[in-house]
């Protein structure tokens, strides 16, 4: 399986987890209760931070090629990376993607699949917007960065997310 999915962080039985975890998604429907897949419950070596970046990118790729051989095209990868909360919004405080290690939280980055089509994922990505779109390994990378006052009203919570394609309606 390893020389399907080129890349430089995820070992055979890495990439064993991730479609399995993938298959499960799909079969089940999880996508519909957010379930996500840290990249830490792949391999606790990505717990990480200074993997975090390249190790993202990686997992967006091999699960865009995943649902693509599982003929899901329909669906959507889209990597989240949690960033640290802050008591009032600081919006953008970093010129680009590859500079966001200093904003990461303690949380690993994740992975997320669902339909295109999802009303839920058109709302929330239809008011993000896009801070960035780098070429990676052939492949364009959307970047977009969110931020709201938690339900708390203590803190904003804030993040980035990569996809392979532009989500954004407006």
């Amino acid at each position: 399986m390893a020389g399907k999915y080129q890349n430089n962080f995820f070992c055979e039985s890495d990439l064993r987890k991730i479609k399995q975890w993938i298959s499960n998604n799909l079969k089940n429907n999880e996508w519909v209760n957010n379930l996500d897949l840290h990249l830490d419950e792949i391999n606790i070596a990505f717990d990480n931070p200074d993997l975090w970046i390249n190790a993202g990118l990686e997992l967006l790729l091999i699960s865009n090629n995943i649902l693509a051989e599982l003929i899901e095209n329909n669906f959507i990868s889209i990597v989240f990376f949690p960033l640290f909360a802050e008591e009032k919004a600081e919006g953008i405080t970093f010129k680009k993607f590859s500079y966001i290690k200093k904003e990461f939280d303690l949380t690993p980055p994740s992975l997320f699949i669902c339909p295109k089509n999802w009303i839920v994922l058109n709302e929330a990505f239809g008011e993000r917007k896009i801070i960035e779109i780098f070429n990676f390994k052939e492949n364009d990378i959307y970047v977009y960065f969110f931020e709201e006052k938690h339900d708390n009203g203590l803190e904003y919570v804030r993040n980035v997310s990569i996809t392979s394609i532009n989500l954004n309606t407006n």
